[in-house]
């Protein structure tokens, strides 16, 4: 994957073990561990909870019985997840938790929702203790993670084509430095005008009695960002059914988790209308390309017209 390969050849740290996810990295005299954690009942979830609370705030996290029940691959009803949350932790000298970086692997499926022998691995979160940013430290992090998933998927015979997620534009600069770019549309009709693809989160929590999206859990605008390991831009079929992908595994609950079907198929609703709003963006569109924020501003001196996806910095609709 020479991505990784990037990545690891421009990295400032050395890796003890070179070739597992799971190793220790220096710099500098310092050294830190790299360690998934792949059991729900691992004591380092507590601190990763806490982490995640730290940066964004109790309210807008959810429970650490629900980071647990993910990371064994169980739904908050007790459901079984396809897909387990994975969770890479940073760990300094003391054995403190300073970074994470969390996400799923995700089948793709074509167009008739059969198998495609593909997949992605989806980002959910990756952040840093505010002492121990600016340092490589979150690379090291996604490096590790991207490496365990390439063998899992490798060793059950299927293709990892991409990572991606979304993103605000306070991340951009992180994750361009790791290889993420956003998506664009060249219009046909003005071929030197590139406009980012649209992308919206459905909503995340929803009435279980109703199936109402749930109150201040609105849809939010976002930038899709992407890592495509070996082509320079994803064609319209895979960008489609990465999205699905990560609409399936986000935003659509089981029936298991809603009072009646009614309000389940009210839920469903809620996101089929946004994927096919997103559907009938991409499929109206050409030439797709990947960009980054340094090769946006060059095209621009040329005069070339980017228009970005505004509302996603607001990350609500105007």
């Amino acid at each position: 994957m020479q991505s990784m390969r990037r990545l690891i050849r421009n990295s400032k740290f050395t890796r003890l073990d070179a070739l597992s996810p799971q190793t220790v990295i220096e710099a500098n005299g310092q050294r830190f561990s790299i360690e998934m954690i792949a059991d729900g009942h691992s004591e380092t979830l507590s601190e990763v909870q806490k982490l995640f609370e730290d940066i964004f705030g109790a309210e807008e996290i959810d429970p650490e019985e629900i980071l647990r029940a993910a990371v064994d691959g169980k739904t908050p009803w007790g459901t079984n997840d396809a897909t387990k949350y994975r969770v890479h932790v940073v760990k300094d000298q003391e054995s403190r938790v300073i970074s994470i970086v969390t996400g799923g692997r995700l089948d793709l499926r074509n167009s008739d929702r059969s198998p495609s022998g593909k997949q992605v691995y989806m980002i959910g979160y990756a952040v840093t203790a505010k002492n121990a940013r600016q340092c490589g430290i979150a690379r090291e992090a996604y490096i590790s993670a991207i490496m365990q998933v390439a063998t899992e998927s490798e060793q059950e015979g299927k293709e990892l084509l991409l990572a991606g997620g979304e993103a605000t534009y306070t991340s951009e600069e992180f994750w361009n430095s790791v290889g993420w770019k956003r998506v664009y549309a060249e219009r046909d009709d003005a071929p030197r005008l590139y406009e980012e693809i649209r992308y919206v989160q459905p909503a995340l929590d929803y009435d279980l009695a109703t199936g109402d999206v749930a109150e201040g859990a609105n849809s939010k605008p976002e930038h899709l960002m992407l890592d495509i390991f070996e082509a320079p831009a994803p064609d319209r079929e895979c960008l489609l059914a990465t999205v699905r992908a990560f609409y399936d595994w986000c935003n659509c609950w089981p029936r298991e988790a809603f009072e009646t079907e009614t309000a389940y198929e009210k839920h469903a609703a809620h996101v089929h209308y946004i994927w096919n709003a997103f559907k009938s963006e991409v499929l109206g569109t050409n030439t797709l390309a990947v960009l980054d924020k340094k090769m946006r501003a060059e095209m621009q001196a040329e005069g070339i017209v980017i228009i970005g996806h505004d509302a996603a910095d607001q990350r609500c609709f105007p």
